[in-house]
């Protein structure tokens, strides 16, 4: 992502058609990279600067006020699930969550060269507390019920109000080279297990469900009928070919019969 800043890179944010339902929704193993240095790369330097200020200004957000402000009300976005992705490049906000409710945001990471960076912009209100850059942040005061990684930073009650109304800088060096630091600086993420389903059915371990093992009966029942069908065609077959040499060897004797009284 070179050339446009982004408001956001996954918004889980709608509250229309569904009500703000994330039910069954993982948002998982992804890469999402912000704005990256456009200047000559440098051995020196670990950031320069991007010809045209690009950013994702969040990198993935739940919650309509995030995007909305307070124009849906009291509406949440619910029962996501957001695991092992990693971000990159220059960005607002990594995971920006706020008017949310049960979701599980564990195991995302931060990869390669990153900057947090932003301010406020001309459409932010005038009353409107913007929270400074981060990777993760959490407005605490309108989320529940939530399992969050824990390295995620608390803001302000109502912080989160339209985080999208921040600014990139005008110029300078914010920006970090593309591609990764040395291996030394590397800390590999640690993935979230996924969860397995559970077999379904009481007590029972891996074993073949109703439908499968009827499945198997029916094949079974229809491969003996059919090798009946087969071995009757077959002997019949055989029997009348048996018939038909008997009845071509009797023609032959009578015929030699008739020579010989000749």
């Amino acid at each position: 992502m070179m050339q446009h800043t982004l408001l956001g890179g996954v918004n889980m944010v709608d509250v229309d058609p569904w009500g703000g339902n994330y039910t069954g929704t993982v948002v998982q193993h992804n890469i999402i990279a912000g704005g990256f240095a456009t200047d000559t790369d440098s051995a020196f330097e670990t950031k320069g600067s991007n010809l045209d200020d690009v950013i994702v200004k969040i990198g993935i957000a739940v919650g309509p006020r995030t995007w909305f402000g307070d124009r849906y009300g009291d509406n949440v976005s619910f029962s996501g699930t957001i695991r092992n992705n990693q971000f990159t490049g220059a960005l607002g906000y990594g995971i920006a969550v706020t008017s949310a409710r049960n979701f599980t945001i564990q195991g995302n990471t931060l990869t390669g060269n990153t900057s947090f960076l932003g301010a406020r912009g001309p459409n932010c209100t005038d009353d409107e507390v913007v929270p400074n850059p981060a990777p993760w942040i959490v407005d605490a005061a309108n989320t529940t019920q939530m399992d969050l990684q824990s390295d995620f930073q608390t803001i302000t009650d109502n912080a989160g109000l339209g985080l999208t109304c921040i600014l990139p800088p005008d110029g300078g060096d914010f920006w970090p080279y593309g591609g990764n630091p040395a291996q030394g600086n590397m800390t590999p993420p640690v993935p979230v297990p996924e969860p397995v389903a559970s077999p379904s059915g009481g007590g029972g371990g891996g074993g073949l469900s109703g439908g499968a093992i009827a499945g198997i009966v029916l094949g079974v029942v229809f491969g003996v009928v059919a090798l009946a069908i087969a071995t009757w065609f077959i002997r019949r077959w055989a029997l009348r070919r048996a018939d038909a040499r008997g009845r071509q060897v009797g023609s032959s004797g009578s015929l030699a019969n008739k020579e010989g009284q000749r």
